[in-house]
């Protein structure tokens, strides 16, 4: 867990895989401050 964890951190995606077949991805969150989204907002 701790691997998956320092991955996210790393912002890289995590492959779930169940007898060696992909049931998943965990992605990390994204975060966004409010001036950035201002800019995009008025960018459009």
């Amino acid at each position: 867990m701790n691997k998956v964890l320092k991955a996210l951190d790393r912002n890289e995606d995590v492959d779930i895989l169940f007898r060696g077949k992909s049931k998943g991805v965990i992605k990390a969150a994204v975060e966004c401050s409010g001036k950035i989204i201002r800019i995009i907002l008025f960018s459009v």
